[in-house]
């Protein structure tokens, strides 16, 4: 506790050739002040708390560079310019990556809890990636282009994934045999123009009536943008034309062709 601790704010461990750091101080801006005027008008001030604590996380970022530890965003409200308090990742994926954003709460913004999703409590943000690639949008499937910039709706408890990739990805094209027997093994194939390193790709398989078989539903993690699933019908599959379904997952891509079960 604070108690424990002291006045000291700050605390260096060593250990062989690292350390350890803790602060003895919250570096939340918890310190403004909140000024109600007569019309019922508020103005939010900073004191000299909230100055200090502005200087105390230059100071830990100074220390987290010193040790090797970069930044993997810059994620800002897009009007005012201020930081915008969230939880990122970046990971590299052979010459590509994948960015990740994430508001967590437990309560909504406005108090209420539990969490109520809302579209009233969304913000515009601008996210500075230190990496520059074509950016998919992998929850919709969408390109947005050239660029180490985003600019996004983000809504707390909703998280958003978004692929980095080298090269602009082309066509997704299929191969797939026109029937094949229940006793036999079925073999989908597939290549990806344009994919560099490590790619993610999911197979989806339809029945006649049009239903998502799920327990056929496989994702894999394929180099470089081809790759292959082989598997087997159940005897107890009911015959007739069943679609098969391959997703890039990075970017949103599919294929589909009809396959005639017997």
């Amino acid at each position: 506790s604070a108690e424990k601790l002291g006045k000291e704010i700050f605390f260096v461990n060593r250990y062989g050739k690292g350390k350890a750091i803790l602060l003895n101080i919250l570096l939340s801006g918890y310190q403004d002040i909140n000024l109600g005027g007569v019309g019922g008008e508020e103005l939010k001030v900073k004191d000299g708390a909230y100055i200090f604590c502005e200087n105390m996380r230059k100071v830990v970022r100074g220390l987290l560079e010193s040790s090797a530890v970069s930044v993997n965003s810059r994620v800002t409200e897009l009007a005012s310019g201020k930081l915008y308090p969230c939880t990122t990742m970046l990971r590299k994926d052979g010459e590509n990556y994948v960015f990740g954003i994430l508001k967590h709460l437990t309560a909504s913004p406005d108090g209420k809890a539990p969490m109520v999703y809302d579209k009233k409590f969304i913000s515009k943000l601008k996210v500075a990636l230190p990496v520059k690639g074509h950016v998919y949008d992998v929850r919709k499937g969408k390109y947005l282009g050239l660029s180490d910039n985003l600019t996004i709706d983000l809504m707390p408890g909703e998280g958003q994934l978004f692929s980095i990739q080298k090269n602009k990805v082309g066509d997704l094209k299929m191969v797939l045999p026109a029937e094949v027997r229940k006793s036999d093994a079925l073999e989908v194939k597939w290549n990806l123009a344009g994919a560099v390193d490590g790619q993610v790709f999911r197979l989806e398989l339809f029945d006649p009536a049009g239903q998502l078989v799920k327990n056929y539903t496989a994702t894999g993690h394929f180099a470089p943008g081809k790759g292959k699933f082989v598997f087997q019908f159940a005897m107890n599959d009911p015959a007739g034309l069943w679609k098969c379904r391959i997703v890039h997952v990075n970017s949103g891509k599919f294929a589909e062709k009809n396959i005639n079960v017997k």
